[in-house]
This record gives C-alpha cells, sequence and structure tokens, in this order.
C-alpha cells in the first residue's frame, strides 16, 4: 500500500517548529512537499539543512510503513 500524498503533515510527527515552518508557507500534505526541490525548502524560514533532512525522514519512514503493510 502506497502512502497517500493527501496525507497530512501532522501525521509525519515533526516537531512544532518545523510543521509551523511549512504550514506558514502554505504546505499541509506530504505531497506539497514532495513537490518542492531542497534547495526551495531551504529558503523557507526555519527550515536548515538538519531540518530538512528530518522531513525527508519522516516521509521515508511513512513510506516504509506503508509499504510494510
Amino acid at each position: 500500500e502506497e502512502m497517500s500524498k493527501d496525507m497530512s503533515l501532522i501525521e509525519l510527527n515533526l516537531p512544532a517548529v518545523i510543521e509551523n515552518a511549512l504550514e506558514n508557507f502554505g504546505l499541509r500534505t506530504v505531497g506539497d512537499i514532495e513537490r518542492m526541490s531542497d534547495e526551495e525548502l531551504l529558503l523557507f524560514t526555519n527550515i536548515s539543512h538538519a531540518r530538512m533532512a528530518r522531513i525527508r525522514e519522516a516521509i521515508q519512514e511513512r513510506q516504509l510503513r506503508a509499504t510494510a503493510r
């Protein structure tokens, strides 16, 4: 089973500071993030290289859990 691109960012269990930063720029779903390059994400206030890596890891972990079912 594939992870839905419509999955809310809340379901990724990201730290609040990351969630808030993404939502401030109108990103609400996994699909919204996946359409963006790393370079685009790094332009956002409060998104550092470490936080961007955390976002990508959270998405990858959810995808692995979805396919393991």
